[in-house]
């Protein structure tokens, strides 16, 4: 069974470095044509248990306010493979996919269980931290056996996301160093920086606190 994610990794590790998300849609599609879902996420399952540096996988994996990301593989190529699940609708707090963002990089996901409402809009922004003007482009449903294309440029957010939502998410390489996303709310625009990508900002950090000094009246500082 794990033939068919080995065979998922070989055409992404063939990928060429102008593919775009709508051939990785295609890729995705031609993959899993035929197959039951029950089948591919049972191949997952088993990949997972046998192929897969549990320890290492753990640490990779993060939590967002909505969901959570388990980095699969990593092609040499650049090309990534991330299972995205998502929490139960109760214990996701605003933020994150339900918030309008963009990504530093072009993907296609496949729907392996649940669903969502996807919202694309047109963005128009002066500057980070001010406000942006939105309006709607489409609202799409997705289901389960969808394949879903989001190129880097585009702003969506998910909304109405189903009990046991999981994504399986082929990556292109980022083309970018951050990301975007708009509060609905207030409009703002903020600039998101992924952690691994923040040494700089943690080093000013650093030099900065050893500047000011430590104060004796903030005895909580050290664990701030």
């Amino acid at each position: 069974m794990n033939r068919l994610i080995n065979e998922l990794l070989a055409q992404l590790e063939s990928m060429s470095h102008r593919a775009d998300e709508y051939e990785l849609t295609k890729l995705l599609a031609r993959w899993c044509g035929g197959t039951e879902l029950s089948v591919i996420r049972q191949a997952i399952a088993q990949w997972l248990s046998e192929s897969v540096v549990v320890e290492r996988l753990r640490r990779a994996a993060r939590e967002t306010s909505t969901h959570y990301v388990w980095p699969l593989y990593v092609c040499g190529n650049g090309y990534g493979l991330t299972i995205n699940e998502f929490k139960d609708p109760e214990f996701m707090s605003s933020g994150y996919a339900n918030t309008l963002h963009n990504h530093r990089y072009s993907f296609a996901s496949l729907v392996l269980s649940g669903g969502y409402r996807q919202v694309r809009s047109n963005v128009e922004m002066s500057e980070v931290g001010g406000r942006a003007r939105v309006s709607a482009i489409a609202e799409d449903s997705v289901i389960h056996g969808d394949v879903v294309p989001v190129n880097h440029e585009e702003f969506h957010r998910l909304t109405h996301i189903s009990d046991r939502t999981v994504t399986l998410v082929v990556k292109c390489p980022a083309v970018k160093e951050s990301s975007i996303s708009v509060d609905i709310k207030t409009l703002k625009v903020r600039m998101h920086v992924p952690v691994e990508s923040r040494l700089v900002q943690l080093t000013d950090a650093l030099t900065a606190a050893v500047d000011m000094g430590y104060r004796e009246e903030e005895p909580n500082a050290l664990f701030a």
